[in-house]
């Protein structure tokens, strides 16, 4: 949090513009009691720190102890592309492969709530994981045939309409030409 924190405050802070000065001095608290170590328990929430994350030491996942609901804020969202603001692509395609893996045992009746939107079904990491593998090869393949870092982010088989459509896609696509240009250069 003490990382993490200050940057998210301040993207919101940018967002609000003059509305931000509502969210004071301290908008996010530093909670009292910490959880430590690689697994615990608070509530009815058992913690897997260091499951799945963004980046190391990044955001870990949550699953409820009398359902099979996963928490999984910044590693997966409900509300169109993925936010991969900030992370490693290659990191958050494994870490969506670790949470798919983690909430196997529940089954179809798994859901998960992501950093926005709706509840997402069974399915959801691995088609974050889909989605972030994709991303990175189409880079790749796009930087071997010498094309543009300009060009529209491409459009696959099987890419949700809406996450081919949605501003996050297009950032999204940046994020892994800058990510994945210096090892192809490099061979």
């Amino acid at each position: 949090m003490a990382e993490q924190c200050p940057q998210c405050v301040a993207w919101l802070r940018a967002r609000l513009g003059r509305a931000a000065a509502d969210l004071g001095a301290r908008p996010i608290p530093r909670p009292e009691r910490l959880l430590q170590g690689e697994q615990g328990r608070l509530g009815p929430w058992i913690s897997v720190a260091a499951a799945a994350q963004r980046r190391p030491g990044g955001d870990g996942v949550a699953p409820a102890c009398d359902r099979p609901l996963w928490v999984a804020p910044g590693l997966l969202g409900g509300s169109g592309a993925p936010d991969g603001r900030d992370a490693d692509l290659a990191r958050l395609a494994e870490s969506a492969g670790r949470l798919a893996e983690l909430a196997a045992a529940d089954g179809a009746a798994a859901q998960f709530l992501g950093e926005q939107g709706a509840p997402m079904d069974a399915g959801a990491p691995r088609r974050h994981q889909a989605y972030w593998l994709q991303l990175l090869a189409e880079a790749r393949a796009a930087i071997e045939r010498g094309e543009s870092d300009t060009q529209a982010p491409p459009v696959w088989p099987g890419l949700a309409t809406d996450w081919a459509a949605h501003p996050w896609h297009a950032l999204n696509w940046q994020r892994a030409w800058r990510q994945v240009e210096p090892e192809v250069l490099q061979r």
